[in-house]
């Protein structure tokens, strides 16, 4: 019995519920029938399927109003424990399985038999619910679904007639209201119309989108356009809410019936989105065309597919034409009048002069922020919070980067935009390794995953699986990151969007180039060099591919094609002034040079890469910067300032955890002798002082165990910081530990 381990298994969250009914019954659910599922079954992965199970088996879809089916062996279960029970208990429990909330007191409310606190006691000592002050529970969901679907549909009616008259909430009345009805009604229709309003309005676009398609459902046949409408909405909200599968077969079928004009400019305009967030670029486009052609003259709805327009024709790499689409935004926006819309042209302006190398319109981008609707209903790409925080990580600022895009996160929390919250955490993770801070991204990749598992969007997981792809390459992981960046090229492929696919190729040549096999990060890179010559093609998010190619050309003897990449690349970065392009195409040119046999023009671009890294918090780069120059000092027999230059890179990949990049750096060191890292820079003090340092004690701690006064240990530690090349204690800490290997190894 010592050995025995007891382990408690909690409910499982959707994401995990749906791998497991994809994998075992090859069933993938819409994400509202599966958000339902574990709600009734509290994330009983049994539970949920036997339910699942019994949808799979059916030839139509669960409609809106429809309870959940319970599969019968549980129905017949819970019927024979309810069946002993006293007629008016069992009355009661089924009015307490039809509402959302429970109470004794909504429960009595229904039948004034009830009142009195005998009528529910039965249930309790029975298990079947929990009693805790006024408020009901059902021991398990499943109960109370069992109670439900084990009712007549008159039955069901006549009760939720019944409830309707008690629940004070505008949204359980409405639902009531709804199932309580026979044939088609306005009046009903109308009630669910306004619940729905009142969902949206509190951030539950899940909701809201049942309750507008109840209200479609409950409109009579002689107001089409009532319908069409209430429907429209519903198509929106589902879309908010992450079930683009959902949203895109209403609006399929509303596009269908609908009129040409305006109304059918809304559908094609909403399909145009759906799609370009679901699986195809090239068809998105062409239904957005469509709508523009039906908008006619109005402005509201023109500025937003022109806007529209200016994302999708910029993922084909037409910068030139996306850069018209949105001029085309602003000058309606600008007629319009309208402060959203407006903001969000005016930052579709701004991002595309930036990619096309006319710079970071700041003034222009902080109008558009004091604009901005943040409660609009708005694409995560089209958002001004979140093209200021990609301007912003562009520009070299990732942290004012970060700080805008957590603020946007934040509110797309409290809303329940599913649709637009991945794509914010994947710009967040893409952020987080651009300043060091790794493990933060893979926080963030794993977030946008797990909140994508369930849309099955091929975009939405090819952004996020390139992500995870990168931070998975940082961390030496090669397998993982291979994997997911072959999968991320196929599905931008797939999609047809040609710009976002360099990116996973990037992180397929960045891995060769880790691993020390240029030759295959050049066939790899090649066929991307040829984009160079694209306007807005030095951008870090649009092409991080350069520097590597430049890098493996160089050390495969290919130097002619390198010297054509780097022209390219170096005079789009100091045309545009792009830290990055700046700082990564000096250390290319160092490179070039010192392989012709100039190594001291190769030290000089190297020092100037140095400077410009200054204006670009990137440690991962300028680490790399730092090999290089370490590896061409060695050359110049400069080996002291070699081993220091050295050692500070060694630090920085030590502390972000690139230990692929950290594997080859003390491969460097070891070419400079049998001296151990760091051995000699140090004095035997400055050594005690800062291995003691290193493990997070004080200068007071240290001074009392070295015997000496904290003045002599910050001496002692300012002189070492200087002669290692670092300037924290992090990084100290992570010299020390490679240190302590290096002594290991000796051993």
């Amino acid at each position: 019995m010592a050995r025995l381990r007891r382990l408690s298994l909690g409910p499982v969250g959707p994401a995990a519920l749906h791998r497991v009914l994809r994998d075992h019954l090859g069933v993938s659910l819409p994400r509202h029938v599966l958000l339902r599922i574990r709600g009734v079954t509290r994330g009983n992965v049994f539970h949920a399927m036997e339910i699942a199970r019994v949808l799979a088996s059916r030839t139509d879809s669960l409609a809106p109003n429809e309870a959940l089916p319970v599969p019968v062996p549980l129905r017949k279960l819970v019927a024979q424990r309810v069946a002993t029970l006293p007629e008016r208990t069992r009355e009661a429990l089924l009015a307490a399985s039809a509402l959302a909330r429970p109470t004794v007191e909504l429960v009595q409310a229904v039948n004034r038999k009830w009142q009195g606190g005998s009528v529910l006691e039965p249930a309790e000592r029975a298990e079947l619910i929990t009693l805790d002050g006024d408020r009901l529970r059902f021991t398990h969901p499943l109960i109370a679904s069992a109670l439900y679907a084990g009712t007549t549909p008159d039955g069901r009616r006549e009760l939720h007639g019944r409830l309707a008259q008690v629940v004070a909430d505008v949204e359980e009345r409405a639902r009531h209201v709804a199932l309580s009805a026979v044939g088609l009604s306005e009046t009903v229709a109308a009630v669910l119309d306004d619940a729905a309003v009142a969902a949206r309005a509190r951030g539950a676009p899940a909701a809201a989108a049942e309750l507008y398609e109840l209200a479609g459902g409950s409109t009579p046949a002689h107001r089409p356009e009532a319908r069409r409408r209430r429907r429209i909405d519903a198509a929106e909200c589902h879309f908010m809410a992450g079930d683009l599968g959902r949203a895109r077969l209403l609006l399929e079928e509303i596009v269908a019936e609908c009129p040409t004009g305006l109304e059918r400019a809304r559908v094609l305009h909403l399909l145009g989105e759906v799609r370009y967030h679901d699986d195809s670029f090239p068809e998105a486009a062409r239904l957005l065309r469509l709508a523009l052609a039906e908008a006619g003259e109005d402005l509201a709805i023109r500025v937003t597919i022109e806007r529209d327009l200016a994302y999708v024709t910029h993922t084909h790499q037409d910068m030139a034409v996306a850069a018209a689409h949105a001029r085309a935004a602003l000058e309606a926006a600008e007629e319009h009048g309208e402060p959203g819309p407006l903001a969000e042209a005016m930052a579709s302006v701004a991002i595309t002069e930036f990619l096309l190398g006319q710079g970071f319109n700041e003034r222009q981008m902080q109008r558009a922020l004091a604009l901005e609707d943040v409660t609009r209903s708005v694409s995560a790409p089209m958002r001004p919070s979140v093209i200021h925080g990609m301007l912003m990580f562009l520009s070299g600022r990732p942290r004012p980067a970060h700080a805008s895009l957590e603020r946007l996160r934040g509110r797309l929390v409290e809303r329940g935009d599913e649709t637009a919250l991945p794509f914010v955490v994947f710009m967040l993770a893409f952020e987080a390794c651009a300043r060091g801070d790794v493990r933060d991204a893979e926080r963030y990749a794993a977030e946008g995953l797990e909140a994508a598992a369930t849309e099955e969007t091929d975009v939405l997981r090819a952004h996020l699986l390139t992500a995870s792809a990168v931070v998975d390459a940082y961390l030496g992981r090669t397998e993982t990151a291979r994997s997911a960046a072959e999968e991320a090229v196929a599905l931008f492929d797939g999609v047809g969007c040609p710009r976002w696919a360099a990116w996973p190729r990037s992180v397929l040549g960045f891995l060769h180039l880790s691993n020390d096999d240029p030759s295959a990060a050049v066939r790899t890179l090649s066929p991307l060099i040829t984009s160079l010559t694209v306007p807005g093609s030095t951008e870090l998010v649009i092409a991080p591919f350069p520097p590597d190619a430049v890098e493996a050309l160089v050390a495969v003897g290919d130097l002619r094609t390198a010297e054509s990449a780097l022209e390219c690349f170096e005079r789009r970065g100091a045309l545009e002034d792009r830290p990055w392009a700046l700082a990564t195409s000096r250390r290319c040119r160092g490179l070039l040079l010192a392989a012709r046999g100039d190594l001291h023009g190769g030290l000089a671009a190297l020092e100037q890469a140095l400077v410009a890294h200054e204006r670009l918090p990137h440690p991962v780069d300028l680490a790399r910067t730092l090999l290089v120059l370490g590896g061409l000092q060695r050359r110049a027999n400069r080996r002291r300032e070699a081993r220091r230059t050295l050692e500070r890179a060694l630090a920085i990949f030590g502390e972000v955890g690139a230990e692929q990049w950290a594997r080859r750096t003390r491969a460097e060191l070891t070419r400079l002798g049998s001296q151990r890292p760091g051995g000699s820079a140090l004095t035997p003090r400055e050594e005690q002082v800062a291995r003691w340092a290193a493990t997070g004690a004080t200068n007071r701690e240290i001074a009392a165990a070295l015997l000496v006064s904290p003045k002599t240990v910050e001496a002692n530690l300012a002189r070492a910081y200087r002669k290692l090349g670092i300037r924290s204690r992090a990084q100290l800490g992570a010299l020390m530990t490679e240190r302590q290997r290096a002594d290991q190894g000796d051993t």
